[in-house]
């Protein structure tokens, strides 16, 4: 009996192991989510772009002007030294893919937008590109379409183009807050 509550440990522990230290692995909330404290809003993220949870205009999208949607935040963590932004399609066939990743944005900005010029750096999204690149799901598919700030406690050390999996790594540890919202998009 020991050895078989043992081998069932193992077993279990094994698997959350490995589903645990996938690399493209960011989990996505269902609903969009904000970090609570103590039963108020502590950091959250809006849009005016869109209704969060609700069809991405085309204009932020592969049929339009594919420009980012403005973005603003609120109530930051203390001890946030800079923030960083991913957009990220969860439901794409490959898993998940990048469309912006963005990072270095100092500490007192809140929001991102067209025409922002806020000395930051930008990654390589999994289209192999520094900049954004919205929703283009296969035709006839409903994808989500993250949008995701992470408030860090560190500046991040990565040169221009550094793609999703490098920006994962190096603010592994060194987040203080996320806050995320989500829309909708098929074409």
């Amino acid at each position: 009996m020991r050895n078989l509550f043992l081998l069932s440990f193992c077993i279990f522990v094994g698997l959350s192991c490995a589903k645990s230290a996938k690399e493209n692995d960011v989990p996505h909330e269902r609903e969009s989510a904000n970090v609570e404290e103590g039963g108020k809003m502590a950091f959250s993220i809006s849009t005016k772009s869109f209704e969060p949870g609700k069809r991405i205009p085309d204009r932020f999208t592969c049929q339009g002007e594919d420009v980012p949607p403005d973005l603003a935040w609120s109530d930051p963590p203390d001890g946030t030294v800079e923030f960083a932004v991913l957009c990220d399609d969860p439901d794409a066939p490959s898993g998940v893919w990048s469309h912006w990743v963005v990072y270095g944005i100092p500490p007192e900005t809140r929001a991102l937008t067209v025409d922002a010029d806020i000395p930051c750096r930008v990654g390589k999204n999994d289209f192999g590109r520094e900049r954004y690149n919205g929703p283009c799901p296969p035709p006839g598919q409903t994808h989500r379409y993250f949008y995701i700030v992470f408030a860090l406690d560190k500046k991040v050390a990565l040169p221009d183009g550094a793609p999703r999996k490098r920006l994962l790594k190096a603010i592994d540890g060194h987040i203080v807050g996320r806050a995320e919202l989500y829309g909708l998009f098929s074409r």
